[in-house]
């Protein structure tokens, strides 16, 4: 191990890929993350949840619940396939 400073020639280490080296030729490219689809849809899921018992509760709606699982189900898996065509078309630049 040297004592001596780094110099601008030498390739620096990227700690976040290790197959990735930085060299000054290279142009840095900004990396997207996807939009958090399954963060949204888990969300807007325990809203529906909490309004229908706060409607249960407060207002006496009477509901089944076998049908309102289904259709919440249903809902979130489609707007999860929803979401990740989105997110797929805004990473290929087709959006």
């Amino acid at each position: 191990m040297s004592t001596q400073p780094s110099t601008p020639d030498e390739p620096v280490e990227n700690f976040f890929d290790p197959e990735e080296q930085l060299s000054p030729s290279a142009p840095a490219v900004a990396h997207r993350h996807p939009f958090p689809t399954a963060t949204l849809v888990l969300g807007l899921v325990a809203i529906v949840v909490a309004v229908l018992v706060l409607g249960a509760n407060l207002l006496n709606w009477t509901f089944d619940p076998a049908i309102v699982g289904v259709s919440l189900l249903a809902g979130a898996g489609f707007l999860m396939i929803i979401g990740g065509i989105l997110t797929h078309r805004q990473s290929d630049g087709k959006a």
